[in-house]
């Protein structure tokens, strides 16, 4: 296979324009570009030729962007496809398309582990998180709290997870050739421990602790069925230790502060918006709602979110139509 160029594919034209222009000789130009003269001779004789490596693609151009974007929506709207649903088509094109390219070579599509996500989840837009930014900022002003929530040492976050006493064992070292290896569970594969965790905007994990209405701790809830949106904790924390206790199989208080960095607590309260407060700091491509506008003047209400599951599925069943790909 010929070695792919090392120069931009805007650079031949460039060569070819000046080439055109009387600005120097076809060997001058291409010693200037650093581009072989016998390139730019087939490019001046064949304008139309696109250059290509490996076989001729199975789909044009048109179809296979066409099923890109159908992908895409169909991510963005909360069904991802697999590519055993895309094999199950009745469009031969496509089938033969991923049996020779069994891995994507789209540079927009890529192999992802999705995020389970609950129906109710599932239901929140962005309109309901920045509602939700503007009812709390409500609150602050009314409760004169404007100088705790510019201080990180006093905003905490504080929430639990589940550890599994038998968590997987991932892979493990094997005669080559044993086909059945086994490994006995410690206890029930079911059982787990519930820890509370508590951090601090400053990136401080904090002891457990009794809240009490006396030292005048205000409690303030998240937007109900966001916290894989708003809680520091899921955003950012508990991935780290829940990987290192598959390798340790124990939560010590030393476990937990050398798997969680300060930098990366900081990090969550910023991302979640948490502090510094402010509703734009959210991703809210995470919001499969519906949606997308919020106006300050609906602060108070309680109209709910408009996302409809029926109608996603409509979404589904016109881009199978308009692609042409049917699923069984």
């Amino acid at each position: 296979m010929p070695k792919a160029p090392t120069y931009s594919p805007t650079r031949p034209m460039r060569a070819l324009l000046d080439f055109q222009n009387g600005q120097g000789s076809l060997r001058s130009i291409a010693k200037r570009y650093g581009i072989p003269r016998a390139t730019l001779q087939f490019k001046l004789k064949n304008p139309a030729c696109k250059t290509a490596f490996g076989p001729s693609p199975v789909l044009t151009e048109v179809e296979e962007n066409t099923i890109v974007r159908w992908i895409t929506e169909l991510a963005q709207k909360g069904f991802p496809r697999k590519k055993s649903d895309i094999m199950l088509s009745d469009h031969l094109h496509v089938q033969q398309f991923l049996r020779q390219h069994p891995r994507p070579n789209h540079p927009e599509i890529v192999t992802r582990s999705p995020e389970p996500v609950t129906s109710a989840s599932a239901c929140i837009s962005e309109n309901d998180i920045r509602k939700w930014f503007a009812d709390i900022q409500k609150y602050i002003e009314e409760k004169s709290l404007e100088n705790v929530i510019k201080d990180p040492s006093r905003i905490f976050n504080g929430d639990e997870t589940g550890f599994l006493i038998c968590p997987e064992s991932g892979k493990v070292l094997a005669p080559r050739g044993c086909k059945n290896v086994y490994t006995i569970d410690r206890g029930s594969s079911k059982e787990n421990i519930t820890v509370m965790f508590t951090f601090s905007a400053d990136g401080k994990i904090c002891s457990p602790m009794v809240l009490c209405g006396k030292l005048g701790i205000e409690l303030i809830a998240l937007y109900p069925n966001a916290t894989r949106i708003l809680q520091p904790a899921d955003v950012a924390v508990f991935r780290p230790i829940m990987m290192c206790w598959q390798k340790t199989k124990t939560v010590s208080e030393k476990v937990v502060i050398s798997s969680v960095k300060s930098e990366t607590l900081r990090n969550g309260f910023k991302a979640c918006g948490l502090y510094p407060f402010n509703a734009n700091a959210i991703d809210y491509s995470k919001c499969l709602g519906g949606s997308k506008h919020f106006n300050a003047e609906d602060v108070g209400d309680s109209n709910g979110s408009d996302f409809n599951i029926s109608m996603n599925y409509s979404f589904l069943v016109l881009w199978e139509k308009k692609v042409g790909v049917g699923f069984k």
